[in-house]
């Protein structure tokens, strides 16, 4: 989601971590394999995270999300609709271009960080 799949289409040169959609079964496992984990704020859903050997990125993995951010508006939420509508690129499945272009221009809209419209701005001429 986010901004790997925006590297994963060229639109972003480099990243800093990479946040995965996975079921909650599949988070369960991350953790039993030793990934850490935490809660970020209270109410939020627990994030599970490791370091990638070799290279400066964190993988972040959810299985569900905040409600501060808009990402209830989509049926079943965000995680419901990343799965539904995910798409194969470049070997790697990843939310559509489409669908993350929605989320950005709602948080962009929101003010929630100025990242987003900047990233709204690309998605829209790539898509065009």
């Amino acid at each position: 989601m986010g901004s790997g799949a925006m590297y994963l289409h060229g639109l972003r040169e480099e990243i800093g971590d990479i946040d995965l959609f996975v079921t909650p079964g599949k988070w369960g496992e991350l953790v039993e394999k030793g990934w850490d984990w935490e809660t970020p704020k209270a109410g939020d859903p627990p994030i599970a995270a490791t370091d990638i050997d070799g290279i400066d990125v964190r993988l972040n993995a959810f299985f569900d999300w905040d409600k501060r951010h808009g990402y209830s508006q989509f049926e079943g939420g965000i995680v419901q609709a990343a799965f539904t509508h995910r798409e194969f690129f470049k070997g790697v499945y990843c939310q559509p271009m489409w669908q993350l272009l929605k989320w950005k221009e709602w948080l962009a809209d929101n003010n929630v960080h100025a990242k987003h419209g900047v990233d709204s701005a690309a998605i829209r001429e790539y898509l065009a």
